[in-house]
């Protein structure tokens, strides 16, 4: 989920991270889901995040971006800050409701702990890899080196798939959407 767009560029998060930290030291972490599936209406179809605490991905992204109010693009739409996870487009003769119908035929919904926000960049075309976490209710953070591996680039490397073990990743590829 994009909290913050435009992004901020990666030669920043070493001056930016200690005041993001500061901005969500106050904000308990939250469990989230992922149960459902809508759509916009130019054709992206998308994981709508349910929270038992209500408004708790808007007040996180609210203080992320007092951080960084150039950052604004996703508060500031008509509809407003809007969290979606994407997940894919309707491909061509397909309606929203059939691709959500027959995504739903083998998704199980997710559940975890939002107790951390990333940031992530990427040079070119490369995957996006994680470059910082900042905790939520403490106020630390600390840099990683975490690369982000698609299941796309997975299975072109050759590395072992078990296409029986996660139907919706098959479901997905086979439908030309990106897990």
């Amino acid at each position: 989920i994009y909290l913050l767009y435009p992004f901020v560029p990666v030669e920043e998060f070493g001056e930016i991270a200690p005041k993001l930290a500061r901005a969500v030291e106050k904000i308990s972490p939250f469990v989230t889901t992922f149960e459902n599936f809508s759509f916009f209406p130019h054709g992206t179809i998308f994981c709508d995040p349910q929270t038992k605490i209500e408004k708790s991905i808007h007040q996180l992204q609210a203080a992320l971006e007092s951080v960084v109010p150039y950052c604004n693009d996703q508060s500031t739409k008509a509809d407003g800050f809007h969290p979606h996870l994407t997940v894919g487009q309707i491909p061509a003769g397909e309606t929203a409701e059939t691709t959500i119908t027959n995504f739903l035929k083998y998704w199980d919904p997710i559940q975890f702990k939002v107790d951390r926000v990333y940031l992530i960049a990427r040079l070119g075309d490369e995957p996006f890899k994680i470059h910082y976490q900042i905790f939520l209710q403490d106020g630390t953070f600390e840099p990683v080196d975490i690369p982000y591996i698609s299941s796309s680039k997975k299975k072109k490397e050759g590395e072992a798939e078990e296409e029986e073990k996660d139907k919706r990743t098959n479901l997905m590829n086979t439908t030309g959407y990106q897990v």
